[in-house]
């Protein structure tokens, strides 16, 4: 609930959120599951400083992904995924071969992600880049954050803070006692935000 409360959309994001249902035609395709592929920073030299940092989390494709997506579908009956990621080469996989077994919901095509992909950690690429580029992209990740959580359902990794804040919200947002079914590839819930108490597969990390 305060990630809620902290995290309230305001009427411009609001306005944003809904009018990328309605082009998604969001309320005929439900229920939706949201996928989160994390790359850009992650997968900087192969993904191989990440362990090195205790961040817990390694460089992934999208064919991890798809498999537990796939049996979400099947479990759940799923009848779309929405996608979120910061590699464009990602959603362009993920529609040409059919990844998921049902559509593949998008939101922020027209957003460059390349400005971002592949260029460095996140907060110093922002800090170079132009103001207008930096709003759009910053945006865009609110846009998918919110529209994460407003899935039926969520496969990501729980070493990444979007998709845990995703799952805060989502869980929030029902009222505080109805969980989503969720597939985390590498972590378990942590909460305790800058100290090393997170546990994946791959070792501790910095939660």
């Amino acid at each position: 609930q305060a990630v809620a409360f902290l995290a309230r959309p305001d009427g411009a994001t609001l306005g944003r959120l809904w009018a990328a249902q309605d082009r998604l035609d969001w309320a005929a395709r439900r229920p939706v599951l949201g996928v989160h592929v994390r790359r850009g920073d992650t997968c900087l030299d192969g993904g191989r400083g990440e362990l090195r940092k205790h961040k817990g989390r390694t460089c992934d494709g999208l064919a991890a992904y798809a498999a537990r997506a796939r049996a979400m579908v099947d479990a759940h009956g799923f009848r779309a995924v929405f996608l979120a990621t910061d590699d464009p080469q990602i959603v362009a996989e993920a529609q040409r071969t059919n990844a998921f077994g049902v559509p593949v919901l998008v939101a922020n095509e027209d957003v460059d992600r390349h400005q971002l992909y592949g260029r460095g950690y996140y907060n110093k690429v922002l800090k170079d880049m132009p103001e207008a580029d930096a709003r759009a992209d910053a945006r865009a990740v609110l846009d998918d954050l919110f529209l994460l959580a407003a899935c039926d359902g969520f496969v990501g990794k729980f070493t990444s803070n979007i998709d845990r804040l995703a799952v805060a919200l989502s869980n929030a947002w029902r009222g505080g006692d109805c969980v989503t079914p969720f597939e985390s590839l590498d972590a378990a819930w942590c909460a305790d935000f800058g100290r090393r108490t997170g546990k994946s597969i791959h070792g501790d990390f910095m939660c």
